[in-house]
Order: C-alpha cells, then structure tokens, then sequence
C-alpha cells in the first residue's frame, strides 16, 4: 500500500456508532499487529489512566456494558469501584473485552495476525517495535495474498 493505516482491531459497531462498510470490510481483510502485553503491566497502566476518573463516571460507564457482562460481573465489578478496587474492577472488565477481542481474531484468516510482544514502559522503544514489526509482517501478508489469488486464479 501507498499510505499504511493504523486502526484499533475494532467490531462493526463502536457504542452507537457504525464503521462504515467498505472500511470495515478492507479492515478484515487486512494484516493484523497483535499487540501483547503482559496481564500485570496491562492492569498497572490501565490503573493508572482510568484511575484518575471520578469513581461515578467510571460506574455510568461500566453500566453500559450491564447486558454484556451479565448480572453477576456487574455486580461485581460495581461494589468493586465502590471499595475503591480499582485493580480488581479492571480484572473484570478486562475479562469481557478480552474475550471478545479474541473472538474477533480468531475469524480473521489465518496467517493475518501477528503477534508482537511488548516488554518495555517506554512507549518510543514499542512504537519502533511495533512499526518495524508491522512492516516485515505487512510485506510477507501481500506476498502471500498475492500468491493464494494466483493459486485461485491457477486452479479455475
């Protein structure tokens, strides 16, 4: 490509908001960076940016998500901020969103994702790994996409 994009491996729906179409069809088909990062240092940084939101915003929120999470997590997760839990409230929602994120990459095609473990705090050494790693991996993705529409095209 041109002009390389980076999005968030997003569903067809953000709240009320639809990706539209055509976007949302080119973002399925595209190469996927699986950005990994280690559960603690998730919850650490998480903690640290929503951490700073008033505990009732953070609640009207999480509310938001009630039919997702079922009565029980929300519950949970509620009297959690209640406490102050921080930690323990982003357990819970971290649970739901990774199961549905994980979702979402297992129906991309396979050799789509790649995974790129994360180690470091400092955010300029996982941005350079980030994109060096994205470029090799978009490289041998074309090639490879290339060679299957050959195939396709080979086998009619």
């Amino acid at each position: 490509p041109a002009r390389r994009v980076w999005l968030e491996n997003e569903s067809r729906e953000i709240g009320k908001v639809r990706i539209p179409g055509a976007l949302f069809e080119q973002m399925r088909t595209a190469p996927v960076a699986e950005i990994q990062v280690d559960r603690e240092q998730r919850v650490n940084r998480i903690a640290a940016e929503y951490g700073q939101f008033p505990k009732e915003q953070l609640s009207e929120n999480t509310e938001k998500l009630r039919k997702r999470l079922g009565h029980e997590r929300m519950t949970k997760a509620l009297e959690l901020l209640d406490r102050n839990d921080i930690r323990g409230w982003i357990e819970i929602i971290l649970a739901y969103y990774d199961k549905t994120y994980h979702y979402g990459i297992s129906i991309r095609e396979p050799g789509a994702v790649r995974g790129i473990m994360l180690e470091s705090n400092d955010y300029d050494v996982n941005a350079l790994k980030v994109i060096n790693a994205a470029k090799s991996f978009s490289e041998s993705f074309h090639s490879s996409a290339l060679a299957r529409q050959t195939d396709k095209h080979s086998s009619m």
